[in-house]
């Protein structure tokens, strides 16, 4: 499945093979990484750099127009 973010302020985070999602300080919701196909977030929410690195496949992107390194 492909989870659907749309909370203002909220941060996504990896931990323990989990993507959580933090609210005010708070734990809102919790998936298992195997399980998700994909996010899709709406507005203003934060990504912590080892959810980023892990959903990126351990690539690195420059920009829209430039290649992974």
């Amino acid at each position: 499945p492909v989870a659907y973010v749309i909370d203002q302020g909220a941060t996504l985070a990896l931990a323990n093979r989990r993507v959580t999602v933090k609210l005010d300080g708070r734990d809102i919701v919790a998936w298992p990484l195997v399980h998700l196909e994909g996010l899709v977030l709406f507005g203003r929410i934060g990504l912590t750099t080892p959810l980023i690195t892990t959903a990126s496949g351990g690539k690195q992107w420059t920009d829209r127009k430039k290649r992974a390194r």
